[in-house]
């Protein structure tokens, strides 16, 4: 019966599967009256291992038989429905029943811990639109795939040759060993700030981040503003490793890989959201994820252009909340520098150094900005000074020194650093504004290094969280508005603070207008909250 209140564990995956069998057959299911999924209850609990398994083990001692004993494993693995009735109701019957428990179980501690209205008004309110958003799916260019691929195994070649010419000898650029041979013994790079690791010194993403700003660093620091041609060398080979990384990964995760994740039904990519993937609350997405394409390089970009309407009256438009996180913080410290900065709708970076700099704002040049950006974000994700001179090729002693201008500055925000710090040491959990915890369990650690680890994910948290929460809600209220679904656009993904809708050209903008209406009106911060649209015929040319 319909009245009857339903429960499951992870019903996203289940529907999911029904969904897909039933939609073979033409027919189309709907579940109604679903009110608690135990998957989201023992992600918002802080239960580390929340497998139905792992969490009927933990909390029961009772051990449920895995399903591989019923189907098998590997090459030698069945359907379930090639199986006896008999064999697989008491295995479906023990699941449906500690399920049950569960719920039972999580009731009681979402409501000890306040957790309710959050697990009832978003998290299970999203569900459905999640589903819908993996069942509509991403169209896809699968030729422009296709060229990249040959476009970008030739790229791949050129830096291999590039490489071997600068260096004079062969080299392996997947192979750690050599590199680090190469690098720190043929090329004689720094091995100051390089870890060591047990084949040598790093040659991971932030060494060779690390490597380049030293050597540019040098190059700001020489009188003659010159490099000699050993030290052009020496970057010039850096940016070919970074380069080929980029492209070796967005060759193997998505040029290759999208072709063979095509539905050939519906021809578009179904990407799997996942609301218990992240601590934050943050959703995540697998199965390709298509939250990490790079949106800033021109590989990055190209590969984002294969995502493409099909369609020839449709296009897409995504609207974004501009810089979201800074806001909270705003909200959070209630610092009046960086509230009134958002109320007058400065540019957030250009107020920032002009406020450090203590210059007007037309005196700000991009160096300044730079930094300054540097310094906003290095707030959010809690760098030190040693961190901020790292990323801004400062020197530490100059990383202080704006460490502690900025602090001056912003005195409301070292504030909630501090109120943070106690919090998470006095109670051991950190919240957004929406009541959702995090334990953060490094903070009790006996190591300085990991005690202060804990320290920045606790100021993170609160943070990344409250800006999760707040677009989640723009997509359940988006979703209940007449006016929206008056429109029949689709609401395609989710990429952090963006959302990316498919409809058609002669309605853009009237989906325009009310994404304007409603998702800067979601919650009520200390600043307004802006979004910036876009439109275009794929997803490159809305970088």
């Amino acid at each position: 019966s319909s009245e009857i209140l339903k429960i499951a564990h992870n019903i996203n995956y289940d529907f999911s599967v029904l969904n897909t069998t039933y939609k073979n057959h033409n027919i189309t299911i709907n579940i109604k009256n679903f009110n608690f999924d135990t998957l989201i209850a023992a992600n918002l609990l802080g239960y580390r291992n929340i497998g139905l398994k792992e969490l009927v083990k933990d909390l029961f001692n009772i051990d449920l038989e895995p399903i591989t004993n019923i189907i098998g494993k590997g090459k030698s693995q069945i359907s379930i429905g090639e199986k006896p009735v008999n064999e697989i109701a008491k295995y479906a019957i023990n699941d449906a029943y500690f399920t049950y428990k569960l719920k039972q179980k999580f009731n009681n501690e979402l409501s000890n811990n306040n957790l309710n209205k959050l697990f009832d008004e978003l998290e299970i309110k999203l569900i459905p639109i999640l589903i819908q958003m993996q069942s509509d799916g991403m169209p896809i260019n699968l030729n422009l795939l296709n060229e990249l691929q040959n476009e970008f195994l030739n790229k791949i070649n050129t830096i291999e040759n590039n490489t071997k010419s600068l260096i004079h000898e062969e080299i392996n650029l997947n192979s750690p060993q050599q590199l680090s041979k190469i690098l720190f013994e043929k090329l004689n790079l720094s091995t100051e700030n390089i870890k060591k690791t047990k084949l040598g010194y790093s040659t991971g993403a932030e060494s060779i981040t690390e490597l380049i700003n030293g050597l540019t660093y040098k190059f700001k620091e020489s009188e003659s503003f010159n490099l000699s041609f050993e030290d052009n060398t020496k970057i010039q080979f850096l940016n070919y490793i970074q380069e080929y990384r980029e492209i070796s990964k967005l060759l193997s995760t998505y040029v290759m890989t999208l072709p063979k994740l095509l539905n050939p039904k519906t021809n578009r990519i179904h990407t799997k959201f996942n609301q218990a993937g992240t601590t934050t609350g943050r959703l995540s997405s697998s199965e390709p994820n298509l939250q990490n394409i790079p949106k800033r390089t021109h590989y990055g970009k190209l590969v984002r252009s294969s995502f493409a309407v099909q369609e020839e009256n449709n296009e897409f438009i995504s609207a974004d909340y501009s810089q979201i996180e800074l806001r909270v913080l705003a909200h959070f410290s209630e610092d009046p520098n960086l509230i009134n900065a958002f109320i007058k709708g400065e540019d957030i970076h250009n107020f920032t150094a002009a406020t450090v700099y203590e210059c007007d704002l037309d005196k700000v040049n991009n160096e300044m900005r730079r930094i300054a950006k540097i310094l906003n974000f290095g707030v959010l994700y809690g760098l030190s000074p040693f961190g901020i001179s790292r990323q801004t090729n400062l020197s530490f002693e100059e990383g202080k020194k704006f460490t502690k201008l900025y602090y001056q500055r912003f005195p409301k925000i070292n504030d909630y650093k501090e109120n943070i710090k106690e919090k998470i040491h006095s109670k051991g959990y950190v919240e957004t504004l929406f009541g959702r915890k995090r334990y953060i369990d490094e903070i009790k650690s006996n190591n300085a290094r990991i005690r202060d680890h804990g320290e920045r994910m606790a100021i993170n948290m609160p943070i990344q969280g409250t800006a999760a929460e707040i677009i989640k809600i723009a997509m359940i209220n988006l979703n209940n508005s007449n006016e929206y679904n008056n429109i029949k656009a689709k609401m395609l993904l989710q990429i952090h603070d963006e959302l990316i809708f498919e409809c058609d050209k002669n309605k853009s903008k009237h989906l325009s207008n009310t994404l304007s209406k409603i998702m800067p009106n979601v919650v009520k911060l200390n600043v307004p909250l802006t979004i910036n649209i876009q439109k275009g015929l794929n997803l490159g040319e809305m970088s």
